[in-house]
C-alpha cells in the first residue's frame, strides 16, 4: 500500500465553510466535493504546505486568511493508498476574494452540518470534525492556550472541565463515535500547552480509561456516565494529592524562615499559606514578561511579609533565603524539571549559597514521552510581550519554559512523599498504557 500525505484546509466565514467541486482534470476523486487539499512533498511539513495550497487553489494569500487551528491527522485506506490527512481551519474575512483554479469547477459556502448531503472525497465530514469545534469548546481551549496566570495543575483541572463540557454537546448515538469525538477534543487540549505534563497526562488518563470501557458500555448513556465518572475521579485525585503535598511541605518549613520562590505556582502558594508557620518571610521574583510573580506576592501577603524583586536581582537575594520552593510544569526522565524560565539560574545561585531547592508537584507531572527519548519542545511566545516596538535588526525571543538539571534539585515533594529527582522515573510504570493509547490515536504525528 502506497503512503501519501495531504493537507486539507477548511475556510470559514460567518459559520459557513467553503467546499470545492473537483474537476475532471485531477487524478483522484473527480467531480467530488472537497476542502482545499494537496499533497505534501517529502521535504515539507503540513504547516509549510497548507498556506501555499490555499493560495494556489483560491488565490487567497496569507494576508487574506486567519489561522484558527489544526487538527488530529486522519488515516484513510482507499484502494492502493494509505492517506494521512492533516486538517486545518482558517477564517476568511472577505469570501468574495476566493477565485478557484483549474482543479475545481464550482465553489459553495455551506453550514458544516450540510456536508453529509454532498458527494465528497472520502471521510471529508470526519476530517472537518477534527477542526470545527462547538464555540463553547473552542472558547475553553483558547482560554487555556492563552492563560499565563495559572499553574500547570490548575490548567489540567481546566482541561478536564472542557472535556466535561464537551459531553453536553454532541448528538452522537454510538459509543465509538463518542470516543472519536472525545479523542479530537483531547488532541486539541494536548497540543496547546506542550510543556505542561499535568494537562497532557490528565487527557491521557481519561482517554485510556474511556477506551477500556468502550466495548463494555451497554449504551451511549452508560458510556457518557462512565466518562464523566473518570473525569470526576481524576479531579478528586488532584485535590487529594495536593493535601499530602501541603502536609509534607510544612515539614520542610519552620518559624522565621525566609522562602524564595519564582513566578506563580498555585501549589507553592497554597503550601505556604497552609503551613501555619509563623513569621515567614517570602522573596518573590516578578517573573517577566507578564509578571505572574505579582500574583504570588499578592496572595502570600495575606499572611506573611513579602519582598517582590525583579528577576535580575535573584542572584543577590538568594543568599538571604533558607529554602527555595518552586512549582514544576513537567519532570523529565532524568529527574530534571521544566519550569518557568529563570528557574535554572535561581537553582544555580542557590547551589552556590548552599540553599536547598525543592519542587512541589504531583507525580502526574512526569513528561511521558521524555522516557522514550523524545526531544523536548519548550514553549516560546510572542516577542511583543517583552517589547511592543519594532527595532531594526533586533529579534526578540520570549522563551517561557526551560529545563533545570536534576543535580540542582534537592527533592521533589509529591503525594508519594519527598522523592529524589532520580526516583521520579519509577512513577512512570503505571502510565505506559496511557501513553500507548495516545500513540494509537495519532497524537504524536
Amino acid at each position: 500500500m502506497r503512503a501519501r500525505r495531504v493537507v486539507t484546509a477548511f475556510l470559514e466565514h460567518q459559520g459557513k465553510i467553503l467546499i470545492l467541486k473537483r474537476s475532471d482534470k485531477v487524478r483522484t476523486y473527480k467531480r467530488h466535493w472537497a476542502g482545499v487539499s494537496g499533497s505534501i512533498e517529502a521535504d515539507e511539513s503540513p504547516d509549510e504546505r497548507v498556506e501555499t495550497e490555499i493560495e494556489e487553489e483560491t488565490s487567497l494569500n496569507p494576508k487574506d486568511i486567519h489561522f484558527v487551528r489544526k487538527g488530529r491527522p486522519l488515516r484513510i485506506e482507499d484502494g492502493d493508498y494509505l492517506w494521512t490527512v492533516y486538517p486545518f481551519l482558517y477564517r476568511v474575512p472577505q469570501p468574495d476574494r476566493v477565485k478557484i483554479d483549474w482543479e475545481h469547477t464550482e465553489k459553495r459556502w455551506i453550514y458544516p452540518d450540510e456536508i453529509a448531503g454532498y458527494e465528497t472525497v472520502k471521510n471529508l465530514e470526519q476530517t472537518l470534525k477534527r477542526v470545527y469545534l462547538a464555540s463553547e469548546i473552542a472558547e475553553g481551549i483558547d482560554k487555556i492556550e492563552q492563560d499565563r496566570a495559572h499553574g500547570a495543575s490548575e490548567l489540567a483541572s481546566m482541561a478536564l472541565d472542557v472535556l466535561k463540557t464537551a459531553m453536553e454537546f454532541p448528538a452522537i448515538g454510538e459509543t465509538d463515535e463518542l470516543f472519536e469525538y472525545l479523542s479530537n477534543i483531547g488532541w486539541h487540549l494536548h497540543h496547546i500547552r506542550p510543556s505542561m505534563s499535568p494537562l497532557i497526562n490528565a487527557i491521557a488518563y481519561v482517554l485510556y480509561q474511556s477506551q477500556r470501557r468502550l466495548n463494555q458500555a451497554e449504551n451511549i448513556s452508560d458510556f457518557k456516565r462512565h466518562i464523566l465518572k473518570i473525569i470526576d475521579e481524576y479531579k478528586a485525585y488532584l485535590k487529594d494529592a495536593l493535601a499530602i503535598i501541603y502536609r509534607d511541605t510544612k515539614a520542610l518549613l519552620s518559624d522565621d524562615m525566609t522562602i524564595f520562590t519564582h513566578s506563580y505556582s498555585s501549589t507553592v502558594v497554597n503550601a505556604i499559606l497552609a503551613s501555619g508557620r509563623r513569621n515567614l518571610n517570602i522573596i518573590v521574583t516578578e517573573s517577566r514578561p507578564l509578571n505572574e510573580g505579582v500574583k504570588t506576592a499578592t496572595k502570600v501577603a495575606q499572611e506573611y511579609d513579602v519582598t517582590l524583586i525583579t528577576d535580575a536581582q535573584a542572584g543577590y537575594f538568594i543568599a538571604n533565603a533558607d529554602i527555595v520552593l518552586m512549582g514544576a510544569d513537567s519532570i523529565l526522565s532524568d529527574g530534571s524539571l521544566i519550569n518557568k524560565v529563570g528557574t535554572h539560574l535561581i537553582a544555580l545561585a542557590a547551589q552556590k549559597h548552599k540553599v536547598p531547592v525543592y519542587a512541589l508537584c504531583q507525580t502526574n507531572k512526569f513528561h511521558l514521552r521524555s522516557y522514550d527519548g523524545e526531544t523536548i519542545k519548550l514553549e516560546e511566545k510572542d516577542g511583543r510581550e517583552v517589547i511592543s516596538e519594532n527595532i531594526p535588526n533586533v529579534s526578540v525571543r520570549n522563551i517561557y519554559f526551560e529545563i533545570t538539571p536534576a543535580e540542582l534539585i534537592s527533592g521533589i515533594v509529591t503525594e508519594k512523599g519527598i522523592l529524589g529527582p532520580k526516583d521520579f522515573a519509577s512513577q512512570l510504570k503505571n502510565w505506559r498504557k496511557a501513553l500507548a493509547c495516545l500513540e494509537q490515536l495519532d497524537f504524536f504525528c
